[in-house]
């Protein structure tokens, strides 16, 4: 399935040695940018993994609202964090950010598995699914009236 969305490299996220894989799949380098969803559970890895003078833009931390960063890596490796409060973008970047990902699904560079479709009314069993891990792709809610999934 991530093949098919455009993956190139796939490495098991529950994997022993993730971080080796990572950076073997990178000749070694690390990797440019880092979207973290989990930045509290995942910061070891992150300091692992990045690139020298990589980006790591954080928008979530809930296993740890209070990271400890492991500061001396990430400092000599020039790495940049970035904590990105997705609710308080300002319009201009919304708006660039839903034309760059409108373009790359366009072009192909980027192909969205859709899981799951609820109506507006069912955002309660939409939730559930994707808490439970019970969609393999993205659970989407349908504003208008009569969609259903």
């Amino acid at each position: 399935m991530v093949r098919a969305a455009g993956a190139h490299v796939i490495v098991d996220r529950h994997a022993h040695d993730l971080a080796d894989k990572v950076v073997a799949a990178t000749d070694g380098a690390g990797v440019d940018r880092i979207v973290e969803v989990a930045l509290g559970a995942n910061i070891s890895l992150d300091e692992r993994v990045i690139a020298l003078g990589g980006t790591i833009a954080a928008y979530a931390s809930d296993a740890d609202a209070e990271p400890r960063l492991p500061f001396w890596p990430l400092l000599f490796k020039n790495v940049v964090l970035r904590l990105v409060g997705s609710d308080d973008l300002p319009a201009g970047a919304e708006a660039a950010a839903v034309a760059d990902i409108s373009a790359c699904v366009a072009a192909g560079g980027l192909r969205p598995v859709v899981a799951r479709r609820f109506p507006l009314e069912q955002i309660a069993e939409a939730h559930e699914v994707v808490e439970r891990g019970g969609a393999t792709g993205h659970v989407l809610l349908d504003l208008d009236a009569g969609a259903t999934g």
